[in-house]
């Protein structure tokens, strides 16, 4: 079938609409994600056992990953180009996390005392 004359005019406005769509999209999406993530980090308990915490923010973050995949490939795509996918991605969520989600603040400060190096004491072997 072959279309001439006026409904030509329409593609442009058919084609911004189809490429409007996934933005908005991503826009909900990323929203949910944050309330997700923000949600699951708060349910962690950070007197727990450093096993239980790792495996629980790895659970969140595994999770936000494959339940909101549009908005990580947009901070994937909006973040600095340094380091492996998965480094950058949770350096974009820790940052999300850190400026909007209470409970993910303390828990930061539960896994970088986690992740720090163990200082010798004077005298120790």
């Amino acid at each position: 079938m072959m279309f001439h004359g006026p409904s030509w005019r329409w593609v442009p406005v058919v084609t911004l609409l189809v490429i409007g769509m996934p933005t908005r999209a991503q826009t909900t999406d990323m929203a949910r994600l944050h309330e997700d993530l923000c949600g699951c980090v708060s349910a962690i308990d950070p007197r727990s056992a450093d096993a239980v915490v790792d495996r629980s923010v790895s659970n969140c973050l595994e999770t936000a990953v494959l339940e909101h995949p549009y908005a990580v490939r947009e901070l994937l795509h909006a973040g600095p180009n340094t380091g492996t996918p998965g480094y950058r991605i949770g350096q974009m969520l820790g940052g999300l996390l850190s400026r909007d989600c209470e409970a993910f603040r303390a828990l930061r400060v539960r896994l970088n005392d986690m992740h720090r190096p163990a200082v010798l004491k004077k005298g120790a072997t």
